[in-house]
């Protein structure tokens, strides 16, 4: 969805990210040597996630927000934290999810293997090609196409809900549906959003969150009593995973 930095998706846009000029997302071309060392790690990533994938043992929790928000077409973003993106990638693959992913070469790779699992991933970030990739995904939402964001990427502070999502979501009248994970055995990364991997065959609870509506065209103030708000249920959805999987763990034979 959109960085061991596996997956970076940006999200860090200002209010003037939709109007100020900014560079064209299509003009942003990685020298030869990287564009290998980027297409070699990509299938190599997707190879292991996908053999990894296939021995979890998921548990999904809360399924039934995301299945009434398909199933009323209303277009929705997943908001996933960097460090809980690599199970919720894996689960949602080959459903042309639009995940927003950064232009450098850590983003090259990210966008390359979500295409790899059936994304269809939007380029741009604050810095480049912000502007094309906002009104990008303000018109794919509208066209009822489903969004993915990770709102503290690309660099953190990890946990910390950038207002570029909400922005997005409200100028698409799209809602937020929060989603994260835990895993009994997981291998936790000494990256700045301690990424966690699952181990082969480790239990993984996946949780989704009510969706969350977002008004019309908030800015100021509002926009980050918002953001604050937010953040928190973000939070405490990590926090309720993580307690269900203990549950999960201390019923099992």
């Amino acid at each position: 969805m959109g960085e061991v930095e596996v997956p970076r998706v940006e999200s860090g846009f200002s209010e003037k990210t939709e109007t100020d000029a900014g560079s064209d997302s299509s003009s942003f071309r990685l020298p030869a040597k990287d564009r290998f060392v980027v297409s070699f790690g990509s299938t190599v990533a997707w190879i292991v996630l996908w053999f990894l994938g296939q021995t979890w043992r998921i548990r999904v929790i809360g399924g039934e927000h995301h299945e009434k928000l398909v199933a009323t077409g209303r277009p929705f973003i997943f908001s996933v934290w960097h460090d809980n993106i690599l199970a919720a990638l894996f689960w949602h693959r080959g459903r042309r999810i639009r995940p927003m992913v950064s232009h450098h070469r850590d983003g090259e790779m990210i966008a390359k293997l979500l295409t790899l699992f059936g994304y269809d991933p939007i380029r741009g970030s604050s810095t480049r090609g912000g502007n094309a990739a906002f009104r990008e995904m303000v018109k794919e939402l509208q066209a009822g196409k489903c969004g993915a964001i990770m709102p503290d990427g690309p660099r953190g502070p990890r946990h910390d809900y950038k207002p570029g999502t909400i922005l997005i979501a409200s100028r698409a009248g799209a809602s937020l549906l929060p989603l994260t994970f835990d895993a009994e055995q997981k291998k936790v990364f000494r990256s700045w959003d301690r990424m966690k991997l699952p181990l082969p065959f480790a239990r993984v609870l996946l949780r989704y969150g009510p969706p969350i509506d977002v008004p019309g065209m908030i800015e100021g103030a509002t926009l980050e009593t918002f953001r604050l708000s937010v953040q928190d249920t973000m939070n405490r959805l990590d926090d309720a995973a993580s307690a269900d999987l203990r549950a999960w763990v201390d019923s099992a034979p």
